[in-house]
C-alpha cells in the first residue's frame, strides 16, 4: 500500500508542477501528455526506492528533461525552454516549501493540497474574465481629479512597465493640455520609431462591470497615448472579473 501512495502523490505532485509552469510561460498543454509526462515523473519516484543511485543528479535531470519533453516538446516549440525553466523554478520553490514542512513536523500533503487549491482558483479566476467585445466604463482618480473613460479590453496589450504594473492606455485630450505635467515618463519603440510617453499611477482606478457594479483594480499605470476614437481607453489583457490584473 505505501507504493501505492508514492505512485499517487508523485503523480498530483507532478500535474501540479507542470500546470504551474505552463501557466508562468503561457504554455498550453495537451491533456493526456500531461498525464503521461506526470506519470513518468512518478513512477521515476517510485524507482528510487528500489534503485536509490537513480538520485544521483544526471539521472534527476535525465528524468525531468524527459518529463518536459514528454510534456511539451515540439520541433516548432520556441518556448520549450522557457518551460524547463519555469519547470525547474517551480520544482525548486516547492521542493523548498517541502523542506521548511518538514522541519516543523508538518506533512507534505498540506502543500499538495494547498497548491491544488491555488490552481484550481487560478483557473476559476480565468473564467472570470471580463468580456473581451464590450465596452467598459472607467473613473481614474488622480491629484484629486477624477477622469472618465469609455474603452475596451485589447488582448494584444500586455505591455508593462519596468515594474511590472500593466499599462492602461487612455486619450490624451482627457488630460486637457496637462500632459507634460505627467510625472511617469516611458520609452517606447515601435515599427514608426521610438517616442516618449507620459502617465502616472493612479490613487484609485474604478471600472464597471456588466452588472452596473463597480470593481476597484491595481497592479496598472495609465499612459496618455490615444488620439480621436470611438474609445478613449484601452484596458490590458490580463483583467478580470476580480479586479486583478496579473502580468502580461
Amino acid at each position: 500500500m505505501y507504493y501505492e501512495f508514492v505512485l499517487f502523490d508523485n503523480f498530483i505532485m507532478d500535474v501540479l508542477l507542470l500546470s504551474f509552469a505552463a501557466r508562468l510561460t503561457e504554455t498550453k498543454l495537451l491533456f493526456y501528455r500531461k498525464i503521461l509526462a506526470a506519470l513518468l515523473g512518478a513512477v521515476y519516484a517510485l524507482s528510487v526506492l528500489f534503485c536509490p543511485f537513480l538520485q544521483n543528479f544526471f539521472c534527476k535531470t535525465t528524468a525531468s528533461l524527459l518529463i518536459c519533453m514528454t510534456a511539451c516538446f515540439e520541433k516548432k516549440n520556441k518556448g520549450f525552454y522557457h518551460f524547463i525553466l519555469a519547470f525547474y523554478f517551480v520544482s525548486l520553490l516547492f521542493a523548498g516549501i517541502a523542506l521548511y514542512l518538514a522541519e516543523k513536523h508538518i506533512r507534505y500533503h498540506y502543500l499538495i493540497m494547498a497548491a491544488a487549491v491555488l490552481y484550481a482558483f487560478l483557473c476559476y479566476a480565468d473564467k472570470k474574465k471580463l468580456n473581451q467585445d464590450k465596452y467598459y466604463l472607467l473613473k481614474i482618480e488622480y491629484e484629486g481629479k477624477v477622469i472618465e473613460a469609455f474603452g475596451f479590453i485589447d488582448t494584444g496589450n500586455k505591455l508593462c512597465d519596468a515594474k511590472g504594473k500593466a499599462v492602461i492606455l487612455l486619450e490624451r485630450s482627457l488630460f486637457q493640455g496637462e500632459i507634460d505635467r505627467l510625472p511617469l515618463v516611458f520609452h517606447c519603440e515601435t515599427v514608426s520609431g521610438k517616442s516618449l510617453l507620459r502617465g502616472f499611477k493612479p490613487e484609485k482606478l474604478l471600472l464597471q462591470k456588466d452588472d452596473g457594479n463597480w470593481i476597484s483594480l491595481s497592479n496598472a499605470v495609465v499612459l496618455a497615448d490615444i488620439g480621436k476614437a470611438a474609445y478613449s481607453a484601452i484596458l490590458p489583457a490580463q483583467i478580470n472579473a476580480f479586479g486583478i490584473i496579473f502580468k502580461g
